[in-house]
């Protein structure tokens, strides 16, 4: 090996590695039970979801949501008025769908949603003492990138209220759509494409000048 290859390899491998995080881009929205506006990539508003194996940020047009599984919080932020609301997380006692029979059954329909053929699974959740409300998801399993970021992410902040999404991260991959419907009104969210890339510097961070979290 020559002397200068070998000087170019240890260059290299001397640098630290660029981190690459995973980003999901969505589109979401809300509107009228058997309404005109139906879910796709082009309704509805956008989405931002970062992801690796310890924090997450979500981001739309008010703000965003850091979880934090590192610290053991969660913050949620609003652009606006620079204001930070801190929750902490608790050890939670949610079964897994494993120990006992998941709130999902599958609806033998597949369909084309994006990229992705999917498979539908629908969940009666109860919304209170005598409401509930019905859970639609399109799940795939063609889209691996992140997924075991995200399913560790989901376990470290569900909690009782949504132990349903413990229950989805066992049917094989992204519920890449998902639509719930309360009383007559519906909200609608679609994963539109997912990748590797490098996070926008402090993501992960509440911003300076962000007061409720000091």
């Amino acid at each position: 090996m020559s002397i200068l290859r070998s000087l170019v390899l240890a260059v290299c491998f001397g640098l630290p590695a660029v981190q690459a995080d995973t980003l999901i881009t969505a589109r979401e929205g809300t509107g009228q039970a058997g309404g005109s506006q139906t879910p796709g990539a082009e309704q509805g508003q956008s989405r931002q979801i970062w992801l690796r194996a310890d924090r997450m940020a979500s981001l739309d047009s008010d703000g965003r949501m850091i979880g934090r599984l590192d610290r053991g919080e969660t913050y949620v932020l609003r652009d606006a008025k620079k204001s930070c609301f801190r929750v902490k997380h608790k050890k939670q006692d949610i079964d897994t769908s494993a120990q006992r029979k998941s709130v999902f059954q599958k609806t033998g329909e597949t369909k084309q949603v994006g990229p992705w053929e999917t498979v539908g699974y629908e969940a009666t959740i109860p919304l209170n003492e005598s409401a509930t409300y019905k859970l639609s998801i399109w799940v795939s399993d063609e889209v691996t990138l992140g997924l075991e970021d995200y399913q560790t992410n989901t376990r470290g902040t569900a909690t009782p209220a949504t132990y349903w999404l413990v229950d989805s991260l066992s049917l094989g991959g992204y519920p890449v759509l998902q639509e719930t419907q309360i009383g007559t009104m519906t909200s609608w969210m679609q994963i539109t494409s997912v990748k590797a890339a490098k996070p926008p510097a402090g993501i992960y961070e509440i911003p300076a000048g962000y007061t409720g979290c000091n």
